[in-house]
């Protein structure tokens, strides 16, 4: 009887061993399929705010070109003008 009673609880606890392993396995795997997901929420993420960044880069870049033809553009006028009038001044 308790030969029987023995292999009872060794069946019983080699059982729980397995259905663990299995239970770990199958958890490891969900777990590194939501890691994987989450990795790639992440990449795209940042590609979207580089992608913003790079384009409030550009926006500045034209900002800081077109205020200074605008200051060369008036230079030259101005230069122009003082040309003009000292040209007119000498006739």
């Amino acid at each position: 009887m308790w030969v029987l009673l023995v292999v009872a609880v060794i069946t019983a606890l080699g059982g729980a061993a397995v259905g663990a392993f299995i239970n770990d396995r199958g958890a490891r795997a969900r777990e590194a399929l939501a890691w994987d997901r989450e990795l790639e929420r992440e990449r795209v993420r940042h590609a979207r705010e580089d992608s913003a960044r790079e384009h409030e880069d550009w926006q500045r870049t034209f900002d800081e070109r077109r205020i200074a033809y605008r200051d060369m553009l008036a230079a030259v006028e101005t230069a122009l003008q003082e040309y003009l009038g000292s040209a007119a001044d000498l006739s």
